[in-house]
């Protein structure tokens, strides 16, 4: 995928596109071009896709985990490129994309059929080659000796028995949104004398807009919403 901007627009292209027509006129592009001008001489910065663009073209479906909380997880689990991710709870597939850009491979489990079409487009969108998509319930995982298993689930503490599936010393972390869910969580762990609850966070991430007049929080509701608890479990034994 290609990206077309500059300060005021952004506009997303397929790699195939030979010219584009928009608001600011026709563009032809060239593979050597990364400034264009259109037919109304309006200057565009023109090159691939970065992974925030990708996130921000991809279609919105099922409610999927932030950036700022993916991120969170990639610093308290310590993954790296020989990990092994598997998820359950696909949704539109940002949080797939995301590891797998960092990780070895990652497997997703997915039931909702309307989930699924959305995600693997978004994911063929992406051109990444190490995701895995198993359209069958999280309980009947196969794989052995992962580095994560991260459950987005309403109910992830009837999933924790999938410990076994997990390397020593790694991590499941279990995503909700609500307190109640991290209470019945934290007392399933305390019954699993293989795991034990290492940390539990939410993040917050403040955009600020400084210019001339103004040095300040920009005021809006991504920034100061809540998402989600994230629940770190270890598995020790």
């Amino acid at each position: 995928m290609k990206i077309l901007m500059n300060k005021k627009r952004k506009y997303f292209l397929d790699d195939t596109f030979k010219e584009y027509h928009c608001n600011e006129g026709k563009v032809e592009f060239s593979k050597s071009n990364s400034v264009v001008k259109t037919n109304k001489n309006i200057v565009f910065f023109y090159n691939d896709a970065n992974l925030l663009d990708l996130f921000e073209s991809f279609k919105k479906g099922a409610q999927s985990m932030s950036l700022k909380d993916l991120s969170q997880i990639i610093a308290f689990t310590s993954l790296d490129k020989n990990s092994i991710v598997v998820e359950a709870g696909l949704g539109s597939g940002f949080s797939a994309f995301f590891f797998a850009r960092f990780v070895k491979k990652v497997i997703s489990y997915e039931v909702n059929k309307k989930h699924l079409k959305i995600a693997k487009k978004n994911i063929d969108k992406s051109k990444l080659k190490n995701i895995f998509i198993k359209e069958q319930d999280i309980k009947d995982m196969k794989e052995k000796k992962v580095d994560l298993l991260l459950l987005d689930l309403p109910n992830p503490w009837d999933f924790l028995f999938l410990e076994k599936n997990v390397k020593l010393n790694n991590y499941i972390v279990c995503y909700v949104p609500n307190l109640n869910q991290v209470f019945n969580v934290v007392n399933s762990v305390k019954e699993n004398k293989n795991l034990f609850v290492e940390r539990i966070i939410t993040s917050q991430v403040i955009d600020w807009i400084v210019d001339d007049k103004r040095m300040k929080p920009f005021y809006n509701l991504f920034n100061y919403q809540h998402t989600g608890f994230m629940v770190f479990i270890r598995k020790i034994m």
